[in-house]
């Protein structure tokens, strides 16, 4: 299963009370019903804009069972020393460590009401397409005007890259044609690098962008000279970020400055006369088993 990163809405009053009811502080405790394909670790951004209250939680458990009492009309579950008694009939419960709570200031909504309908809003899902991929960036920023602990703002931060460098997945005809078709003029290109780099503080001058472009260009095979901290892992990183490369498509191959020796990157024969390949060996057998798919190899 996939770890997910999501925001629950809970907007009703009998909802709002329930969120109160469920806090036992550092866990909160919700219905299984929207998190039962989610595995421990999966985090979650409960707003609750009636109360001012936020969290910021990471899912610890599977299911904690609950029975149902129909004379009552209630449903009671327990978790050592917790039990609580909701009203109505719910599902099992599932249990969240709190990382931050946070309070919603006055004004405060989100700009745009993604799937306004159902309360759970993916903002991010590993290895999945997802469309409306600006709303999800929008609903993100929203959030950073709530909560400001710095796990859950390097959390926000960390997912909007991710949705930042890809490009929006929409359902029309465009979205299935071959990359070389729908491609953008080489300057507009370049400018969205740029502004990429920039966005995220990095403070490259636009010539320094094209000559790196250009470099590759020549020959794929490019050395960045200068010391250390000035951004030479950076460029190359972000470069492939802001052109919509996947994770597995840019490789960073850590060397140790003192490194002499080439078979710590490209592999060794062992005693008994087998090649072992290293990393920067199997990273090019990756390619060429890929040729549709350009990698992005640094060191």
């Amino acid at each position: 299963m996939e770890k997910v990163v999501k925001i629950y809405n809970i907007n009703s009053v009998d909802a709002s009370k329930n969120m109160e009811e469920l806090l036992s502080r550092p866990f909160f405790y919700w219905d299984v019903k929207s998190f039962e394909t989610d595995e421990p670790g999966s985090e979650v951004y409960f707003i609750c804009e009636r109360t001012k209250k936020g969290l910021y939680t990471i899912l610890e458990t599977g299911r904690l069972p609950s029975t149902y009492e129909p004379v009552a009309n209630s449903t009671s579950f327990s978790d050592n020393d917790f039990s609580h008694t909701a009203a109505g009939k719910w599902g099992d419960f599932v249990k969240f460590k709190i990382i931050e709570e946070a309070v919603i200031p006055e004004g405060w909504k989100f700009q745009d009401r993604l799937g306004n309908q159902n309360p759970v809003n993916y903002l991010y899902k590993y290895e999945t397409p997802l469309n409306d991929i600006p709303k999800r960036i929008q609903k993100l920023k929203d959030l950073k005007k709530i909560f400001n602990g710095a796990e859950a703002l390097k959390r926000i931060e960390e997912v909007l890259e991710l949705l930042e460098s890809k490009p929006s997945r929409s359902k029309t005809k465009v979205e299935n044609k071959p990359m070389e078709k729908v491609q953008k003029p080489l300057k507009e290109i370049l400018n969205h690098v740029h502004q990429y780099l920039e966005h995220r503080g990095f403070k490259y001058q636009k010539e320094e962008i094209i000559n790196f472009y250009l470099a590759l260009k020549a020959k794929p095979f490019v050395i960045l000279a200068g010391i250390s901290g000035t951004g030479k892992s950076q460029l190359p990183r972000k470069f492939a970020a802001s052109l919509w490369f996947e994770k597995e498509q840019t490789i960073l191959l850590p060397v140790r400055p003192d490194w002499t020796d080439s078979s710590d990157l490209l592999g060794y024969t062992s005693l008994d006369g087998t090649f072992i390949p290293k990393d920067l060996t199997i990273a090019i057998q990756r390619a060429i088993a890929n040729p549709n798919k350009p990698s992005f190899i640094y060191i």
